[in-house]
């Protein structure tokens, strides 16, 4: 879960750095939690290590006009998937 959500800071660092605060954003992860999370449909654990991270993410939120979560299953994610295996 900590990776799912650096990833999503890290990502959300860039487009504020670039100045695309005001573009539409879709962001797709296959982690369903992270994605419930940030739609606010799923409660927070508050006890879990990624809470920090979370709530960086939500303040970063905050800046944009138009973000969109999209939950894409990992079955159907292999583009992603080939990726991640190609990075480690």
């Amino acid at each position: 879960n900590l990776a799912e959500y650096l990833a999503v800071r890290r990502a959300l660092e860039e487009l504020i750095n670039n100045e695309l605060t005001d573009e539409e954003i879709i962001v797709n992860s296959d982690s369903e939690m992270l994605v419930l999370q940030l739609k606010g449909e799923k409660k927070v654990d508050k006890g879990g290590g990624y809470v920090p991270v979370y709530n960086e993410v939500k303040e970063m939120l905050k800046k944009f006009s138009n973000v969109t979560f999209k939950w894409i299953p990992r079955g159907e994610n292999t583009e992603a998937n080939l990726l991640a295996s190609k990075a480690v």
